[in-house]
């Protein structure tokens, strides 16, 4: 299966679809490694002694345009991939601007434990809204280039 853009290639999405997907033969042993790496060496430790894992979500926003690509970097969290990877609860609230652009912490809980993470987020966001209001990105109108 080959499907043409213009612009950006499809390499990663061609060979995935090579694969055969979860009916492939290596899914499940990379499936079983992937949670066993997310759940054991992440976020169990990492829970350990909290109720709530909070750490930055992602960088801020990048420009996507057709000179530079469709992204500024590394696409996944370091924080969130785990809990992605094992299904647990993950949310991101927004905590300020950089450069009229977006940033937010990422918080993660445990599975079962969802109020506790909105709670959590609750928190931050009266947290940040006492100290310093957010106010609305500055949104620029493309330009080439």
């Amino acid at each position: 299966m080959s499907v043409h853009d213009p612009y950006f290639g499809n390499e990663l999405f061609t060979q995935a679809v090579a694969t055969g997907g979860r009916l492939g033969e290596a899914y499940a042993d990379c499936r079983a490694r992937n949670l066993e790496w997310a759940v054991s060496s992440c976020l169990e430790p990492g829970l350990a002694d909290a109720d709530v894992l909070v750490a930055a979500a992602y960088g801020p926003a990048w420009k996507s345009d057709l000179p530079v690509g469709g992204h500024g970097g590394a696409v996944s969290s370091w924080v969130t991939t785990p809990a992605a990877i094992a299904g647990w609860p993950v949310m991101s609230v927004p905590i300020g601007l950089v450069q009229g652009l977006p940033i937010g912490l990422a918080l993660i809980g445990r599975p079962g434990e969802e109020w506790t993470l909105l709670e959590a987020a609750r928190t931050v966001e009266a947290v940040v809204a006492a100290t310093t209001p957010l106010p609305r990105p500055d949104w620029k109108r493309p330009t080439r280039g």
